[in-house]
């Protein structure tokens, strides 16, 4: 597993949980 895969990985779990802050 790449570093870059993690990263968006990750950075995808914290995105979501601010778009349901923000839009949910």
């Amino acid at each position: 597993m790449s570093k870059g895969s993690w990263y968006r990985k990750v950075n995808k779990k914290k995105y979501d949980e601010n778009y349901d802050r923000i839009f949910g």
